[in-house]
């Protein structure tokens, strides 16, 4: 055969092998206009369709799941109009939908990628993943929450659907990975309830904490410092019982963590009680702050962080458990001893 003609044969043969898309790019028109044209939506329907129907029906080790996870999220890489975001959102939601009903744990996590991008219509897509069986579904399904809920993208409809499909996942979740990550991914959330709820879960949390101590207690701690972040930025009486209720569980979470810190040293890994470490110096400062914030004027515990520092865990357990008890039952915070022992 010439070599004129294998060429020939070559080509032909990749032809036939390779998808024959009509559309490989969404134009960058079609991306940044301001308002999407009848012809913008026809191809984006074109294009999500396509793609979507390509990762919804690959299979384990195909090249062609990956190829179609990055053809549906070239266009949210791109500076997009928020029209943009609205139409193509709302088209591609349902083929992910289709894709998260595969029997191919990759294309569910693959479709939960490509969600966490999504502007509107995901509310359901990511209270299926929640849902799914493979604990990595639910692992991106909870990262996709809470990258929803950073971008404030969602509407305080679908921010609810979210925190609800959140806590009810939360309640029976195995795996502490995935807990964590809804922890985080409700902590991102931006409508008022999601503070109430976050705080009850996460008082909870300690509970489990108390019960596993060799864990660390730092995605608990990051989510709960997460919402604190937020508190500050927000006004109002509803935002000032926050606060003191927040506080509550920053005390908690010290409390617990001068506990961890008496156990033999080779009982932790170094990791972990780094983390309770942190954790006590942390929660010290804030609940310092929050003090102040509430009006509280009288003399407060002298600081563990030199006690933290030189290892000197029974001195630290003692300013918390006792000194910092005694604040906690004064004003302004008030608290009873019941409501300090996290039972």
């Amino acid at each position: 055969m010439s070599p004129t003609r294998s060429a020939v044969v070559l080509l032909t043969l990749l032809a036939l092998t390779a998808p024959a898309w009509a559309i490989e790019r969404l134009p960058f028109d079609t991306i940044s206009r301001a308002a999407v044209s009848g012809d913008d939506q026809k191809l984006i329907d074109e294009f999500t369709s396509q793609w979507g129907q390509a990762l919804a029906s690959a299979k384990a080790d195909d090249p062609a799941m990956g190829s179609a996870r990055d053809h549906l999220l070239d266009p949210l890489r791109q500076k997009y109009s928020p029209a943009f975001g609205t139409a193509y959102s709302t088209a591609l939601s349902k083929h992910l939908t289709t894709a998260l009903a595969s029997d191919q744990s990759q294309v569910r996590i693959n479709a939960m990628i490509v969600a966490s991008q999504l502007t509107r219509e995901v509310s359901d897509l990511v209270g299926t993943g929640l849902k799914d069986e493979n604990p990595a579904v639910r692992y991106w399904a909870a990262k996709t929450a809470g990258q929803l809920g950073q971008a404030a993208t969602l509407s305080a409809d679908e921010e609810a659907r979210v925190l609800a499909s959140l806590s009810d996942a939360l309640a029976s979740e195995k795996s502490r990975l995935v807990a964590q990550q809804i922890l985080l991914g409700m902590s991102a959330l931006n409508i008022p309830q999601a503070n109430a709820q976050l705080l009850t879960l996460l008082e909870a949390r300690v509970t489990t904490l108390r019960a596993n101590p060799t864990q660390s207690p730092a995605a608990e701690m990051r989510a709960l410092l997460a919402l604190m972040t937020r508190l500050t930025r927000a006004t109002g009486a509803q935002t000032a019982d926050q606060l003191r209720q927040a506080a509550r569980v920053l005390y908690l979470y010290m409390h617990l963590s001068s506990q961890a810190l008496l156990a033999e040293p080779t009982a932790l890994e170094p990791s972990v009680r780094k983390d309770h470490e942190d954790n006590i110096v942390t929660a010290e400062k804030w609940l310092m702050w929050t003090y102040g914030k509430l009006g509280g004027s009288e003399t407060l515990p002298g600081s563990v962080q030199n006690y933290i520092q030189q290892k000197r865990y029974n001195e630290v357990r003692m300013i918390v458990q006792d000194e910092w008890k005694k604040t906690m039952r004064r004003d302004p915070y008030n608290f009873s001893d019941d409501q300090l022992s996290g039972k």
